[in-house]
C-alpha cells in the first residue's frame, strides 16, 4: 500500500513550521510549507525531503528579510 500525505513540524531558526509531505508515484517525496506560498522542495527519502525543505524555508525567510516583507 502506497504512503499517504502526512504533515510534520520542522524547526528553522528556532521557529516551528508545519510542512506537508506527499509521496511521488515515481518515488521520493514532494514537500511544501502551507504557510509560505511557493516554498516547495523534494527528496529521495522523507528525511532528504525534510532536510531540503529546511534549506528552502531558510532561503525563503532570508529573501523576505532582504526585501522587507
Amino acid at each position: 500500500m502506497p504512503s499517504r500525505r502526512r504533515q510534520r513540524e520542522v524547526l528553522v531558526a528556532d521557529s516551528p513550521f508545519i510542512v506537508t509531505l506527499d509521496p511521488c508515484p515515481e518515488g521520493g517525496f514532494h514537500v511544501w510549507v502551507p504557510s509560505l506560498p511557493g516554498c516547495h522542495s523534494e527528496g529521495e527519502s522523507e528525511d532528504d525531503a525534510l532536510e531540503a525543505i529546511r534549506e528552502a524555508i531558510a532561503l525563503y525567510l532570508d529573501d523576505c528579510e532582504s526585501t522587507d516583507e
